[in-house]
């Protein structure tokens, strides 16, 4: 059984905690929406469980039959995005998913990627000619689609009409089974997904 723990985890910013004593524990499989108002802390807290971001006191921990994972390899095992995640701008789409999946396993064929995130005409731009709804669609698409125990999506329908949120939604329902999915965000529509629900 794979399972995320915290314990105690607390993060501060000079002298202002932004949250304290949190305990937090999921096995495989199980759900967390993680809500609350801009800077509660909700993608801090996510980057400290990506293993992206030390906290100031508590640890994370991610087992494995009971067996403590090293920090070191944890990328191996989580997939993550966020709005303040960076991709090459200078790469095209089908540049960055050739190297992205170069890393890590798919969970569908790679040809059906860029169909998946519904960006077929745009294969061949660089990125930095992508609208910022785009760019977030192309983060959540590469987190979701990635082979992994752990997903984290920050605000996953950040900048996206109703039409690539619902898609978003779709790919979260599709592709969570057996991870340990946890979910930052404040949209109405996006909380009948989740069993557990963190309020910051």
């Amino acid at each position: 059984m794979f399972k995320l723990s915290a314990e105690g985890l607390g993060k501060r910013f000079h002298r202002q905690w932004v949250f304290k004593n949190l305990d937090l524990e999921l096995n495989e499989g199980e759900r967390l929406l993680i809500t609350g108002s801009n800077g509660s802390g909700k993608s801090t807290l996510m980057r400290i469980l990506a293993g992206q971001l030390n906290p100031t006191k508590g640890t994370v921990r991610l087992t494995d039959d009971n067996q403590d994972l090293d920090p070191e390899i944890w990328y191996r095992y989580i997939s993550w995005s966020g709005p303040y995640m960076d991709l090459y701008p200078d790469f095209t789409l089908a540049e960055t998913i050739r190297l992205h999946f170069r890393f890590r396993d798919a969970l569908l064929p790679r040809t059906d990627i860029i169909p998946g995130l519904n960006l077929e005409k745009h294969a061949d731009k660089p990125l930095r000619n992508y609208s910022s709804g785009m760019l977030h669609r192309v983060k959540v698409g590469l987190a979701i689609f990635s082979q992994s125990k752990v997903l984290l999506l920050d605000e996953a329908t950040t900048n996206m009409d109703a039409e690539n949120s619902g898609l978003v939604i779709d790919w979260v329902k599709k592709y969570r089974e057996n991870r340990i999915l946890i979910y930052a965000g404040n949209k109405p529509e996006e909380f009948v997904h989740f069993e557990r629900r963190l309020e910051m």
